[in-house]
């Protein structure tokens, strides 16, 4: 997808991907409350109800998130990093 010239998508935004998912879906629901936060976000920055769009992982393609491409410490901190951040998120009643 990402590679393709099709007339009918100008915007490169969408098509800026690994040809799996497009960029623009994948960052949030449409017209949902969503923000841009870098990658080394403090989590209390992080706020629940609101889509926390990270930015492009350059360099990397969805089997790098699967391990294939990373060393085991590289893929081992990601997660770990990510899962921290993501749990210290407060939760919220319903």
């Amino acid at each position: 997808m990402g590679r393709q010239n099709v007339p009918d998508i100008p915007d490169l935004s969408w098509r800026q991907n690994d040809m799996v998912i497009n960029t623009v879906s994948g960052e949030a629901p449409d017209g949902e409350p969503r923000v841009d936060v870098p990658y080394k976000v403090k989590a209390e920055d992080l706020k629940p109800g609101v889509w926390h769009v990270f930015p492009a992982a350059y360099g990397k393609d969805h089997m790098s998130f699967l391990g294939y491409t990373e060393t085991k410490e590289d893929f081992q901190a990601f997660y770990k990093k990510l899962y921290a951040d993501a749990s210290s998120v407060p939760t919220v009643d319903p």
